[in-house]
């Protein structure tokens, strides 16, 4: 589940039911973790106030399709608009999201999974969204997920070893299922940070806020010491990528005088190495923390408009103050980690 230290109690905006909001968000956004809805998410104000009824379940639907993936939706009044009303998910799509739902649920091989754990708490929430339900659980849907649970031990996908109890377990076929369906089941402790280490500020920046930041969560950061990627990225960061459980990408850039293409007097000279290495990222369904340096973020061509609408944290002389955002935002997509050395 969801680190939650830190967070406000707040009243689900597609169900209504009990969750919570990341108070470090600000802006029309709010950071919501619902466990009706599917997990955590993003919606704008004007989405939260547009008219959702009977969309709920497909909203919640898509919202954990995005969590099992290790990923934050971002739900828009456009999104609302698309969604569909009372849609039948057809029987082969509720088998592998229910298989999905218990690695979510389970990502530990071995452990143990009772079967009145899915009938109570934010583990039936959980599974009423991964699997379209727009009912309560008491209300009938016990019997379809029994017979789920019969075909996933025919199946070989998990073990059913307390059949009177109805305890069972994610088998390691299973697991290799669920990893072929994208669950993100990666117990890295490693965070790499994207960014140009050009200059004495970013240096600072990384010394003194994005490193503590991480160590301070429970990760270990990870960087590559290389100004020049040549618009490519080497093996070395590959590797590290994808051995990480997410990536910080710093958007600062330096400025420079355009050729004839803007009436700016100066715009961003992006580096392109952390756009590969956010993209590649994203590509492998880890989530992606932005950052950029406030007095520039809104300079032309620093932040590509391609991802404007992502949250990004912005930073200034006051270190602090952003190192203490980014541990934030870092507990609040991951949870705390658990690697062991912690810095002040």
């Amino acid at each position: 589940m969801v680190d939650l230290r830190g967070w406000e109690l707040c009243q689900c905006p597609i169900w209504g039911t009990p969750a919570h909001r990341n108070p470090s968000v600000l802006g029309d956004v709010d950071e919501i973790y619902s466990p009706r809805a599917g997990g955590k998410f993003q919606i704008s104000g004007s989405a939260a106030s547009t008219d959702k009824h009977r969309k709920q379940a497909s909203l919640s639907r898509t919202i954990f399709e995005f969590n099992y993936r290790g990923e934050t939706p971002n739900i828009t009044s456009a999104e609302i608009a698309r969604a569909h009303i009372d849609e039948n998910v057809p029987v082969p799509e509720k088998y592998d999201r229910f298989i999905a739902c218990i690695a979510h649920l389970f990502p530990k091989l071995g452990k143990d999974c009772a079967t009145s754990s899915l009938w109570k708490g934010e583990s039936s929430w959980i599974i009423q969204a991964a699997l379209g339900s727009q009912k309560a659980i008491d209300g009938g849907e016990r019997e379809e997920i029994s017979l789920l649970i019969n075909e996933a031990n025919q199946q070989g996908h998990i073990q059913l070893f307390q059949p009177k109890e109805q305890v069972f377990r994610l088998s390691y076929t299973g697991h290799l299922y669920a990893s072929e369906l994208g669950v993100t089941l990666s117990k890295s402790d490693k965070i790499f940070v994207a960014m140009w280490f050009g200059s004495h500020e970013q240096t600072t920046l990384y010394h003194d806020a994005i490193a503590p930041a991480i160590q301070n969560a429970g990760y270990l950061p990870v960087r590559i010491d290389n100004t020049e990627h040549n618009e490519k990225i080497d093996d070395q960061i590959i590797a590290e990528i994808r051995k990480s459980k997410a990536v910080i990408v710093d958007l600062t850039c330096g400025l420079a005088k355009p050729e004839g293409w803007s009436t700016s007097e100066l715009v961003g000279s992006p580096r392109g190495g952390v756009f590969y290495e956010a993209g590649f990222a994203k590509g492998l369904g880890l989530p992606v923390i932005w950052t950029v340096k406030a007095d520039i973020a809104d300079v032309e061509n620093v932040v590509h408009f391609d991802i404007r609408q992502f949250n990004q944290i912005r930073w200034n002389a006051d270190l602090n103050e952003f190192r203490e955002k980014l541990l934030y935002r870092i507990e609040a997509t991951l949870g705390r980690g658990n690697y062991e050395s912690k810095v002040g």
